[in-house]
């Protein structure tokens, strides 16, 4: 029988409308509970035969107010991929900020990736985000906002650097509705 893990993932960044694009066709569910300032959305997956529940919270876009909140919605996830629109150079300059406060709740060793979403034009050169990531001990990648499968590609090298860490210590989740 397969392990299962129940593991939380969030979506920072600083574009709701790009994140949906990009999410749209990946098969994630949203039926979910209304929160504030929050998007949820849950998929079943295996990786490396480990079957995994991922929970996503999207924080992104999350305004002055609910921005406030977005840590408490850091706390228990196994990593957060911050997302950026490479056409839009303010939204690469925020990375630092979404890092540091996301590693101010979970700490320095919780995965992080960084996610460059390719649209109409490249402000921010593919050099300079992956210099940032490497600066500050991230993953990268980039696709296209049409590619919806990315999103998931990203999320599940956050969960095999766990597994793989065996950083995952949680108790048996048979009796939960999968």
């Amino acid at each position: 029988m397969k392990d299962r893990y129940v593991l939380k993932v969030c979506i920072s960044g600083y574009n709701t409308d790009l994140i949906s694009q990009v999410i749209r066709n990946t098969g994630f569910s949203t039926n979910y509970m209304p929160s504030i300032g929050v998007d949820i959305c849950t998929k079943v997956i295996t990786v490396n035969d480990q079957e995994v529940k991922l929970i996503l919270h999207f924080t992104v876009g999350c305004g002055p107010y609910f921005g406030k909140l977005r840590k408490f919605y850091y706390e228990g996830s196994v990593g957060n991929v911050i997302v950026f629109d490479k056409s839009d150079p303010t939204s690469f300059s925020l990375i630092p900020s979404y890092y540091q406060e996301y590693q101010e709740v979970q700490g320095a060793e919780k995965p992080i990736a960084i996610l460059g979403v390719i649209t109409n034009s490249e402000e921010v050169s593919t050099e300079q985000a992956q210099q940032l990531a490497t600066n500050i001990d991230c993953l990268y990648y980039e696709c296209p906002s049409t590619n919806g499968p990315c999103m998931q590609e990203v999320v599940e090298s956050l969960i095999r650097h766990n597994i793989n860490r065996e950083a995952i210590d949680l108790p048996d989740f048979d009796h939960l509705n999968w």
